[in-house]
């Protein structure tokens, strides 16, 4: 069976978000941290939810153990509405503010890495 399709397929929400910005919404799965890496690369909004908050019915699995609904989008609260609906009860969303505060893993340090440019 070839599967190399499946690679292009995995990339097609960002893309589509990341090249079109008529496009507002992109729906996809996040089998091993794809759909996270595409709103990552194209600076928009995406997730990976826990395991069984959306239906699978009719979905041909990458890796059913391991796929997870998701959605790619540039606006937040759009992103937020459509999330409510694909995942009903299961999402929660009680917040009141925004973050005071904004914690970044593995983010460089772009002064130290002007500093040790070679010129």
């Amino acid at each position: 069976m070839d599967t190399s399709h499946h690679l292009h397929l995995r990339l097609a929400p960002g893309a589509g978000i990341g090249a079109y910005d008529w496009l507002d919404l992109g729906p996809g799965s996040d089998t091993g941290g794809g759909l996270r890496d595409q709103a990552r690369a194209n600076e928009c909004f995406g997730n990976r939810p826990s395991h069984g908050p959306a239906s699978w019915d009719n979905v041909m699995p990458l890796s059913a153990p391991l796929d997870a609904a998701s959605l790619l989008g540039r606006d937040p609260i759009l992103w937020h509405e459509a999330a409510k609906v694909l995942y009903g009860k299961s999402i929660t969303s009680n917040f009141t503010e925004l973050p005071k505060k904004i914690l970044i893993s593995g983010c460089p340090d772009v002064q130290k890495m002007q500093q040790q440019r070679p010129r």
